[in-house]
């Protein structure tokens, strides 16, 4: 009996936010898509992308782009960012999903995840995490 009030509820609330977010978007105060739903991109892969960070360290990054005849699609998209210390590799999967359909995919590796520390190793940056504070 209480896992039926569980789901009654979540079904309530989930109708709630629906007509909610229905209602903001006819008065204009949430944007809708801007791309249609059946619209299905090409995918552009940009590979290792070093992103310097505010104290100097930087993070390989990978972005998958939604394309049209092999470029970039043009203007803004929503973006999907992972952030990991198990590899960004990981984000393909479901970035093949997400990027056909409008959004960007962005998988970055987080500080001290090996490849891309030892890149940075090889290039001569230190760490920033290791130097002391004044």
């Amino acid at each position: 009996m209480g896992n039926r009030r569980v789901v009654h509820r979540l079904l309530i609330a989930s109708l709630v936010a629906l007509g909610a977010a229905a209602c903001l978007c006819e008065h204009g105060l949430i944007a809708q898509s801007a791309t249609p739903v059946d619209t299905r991109h090409e995918i552009v892969v940009s590979k290792n992308v070093m992103v310097t960070m505010r104290d100097s360290v930087r993070l390989a990054t990978d972005i998958y782009r939604p394309a049209v005849n092999g470029l970039p699609a043009p203007g803004k998209l929503p973006v999907i960012l992972e952030r990991t210390p198990y590899n960004k590799d990981g984000i393909e999967s479901w970035a093949r999903y997400f990027v056909p359909r409008g959004y960007v995919a962005v998988g970055q590796d987080v500080r001290g995840y090996a490849p891309a520390f030892c890149a940075q190793r090889r290039a001569g940056v230190s760490d920033p995490a290791s130097r002391p504070r004044h």
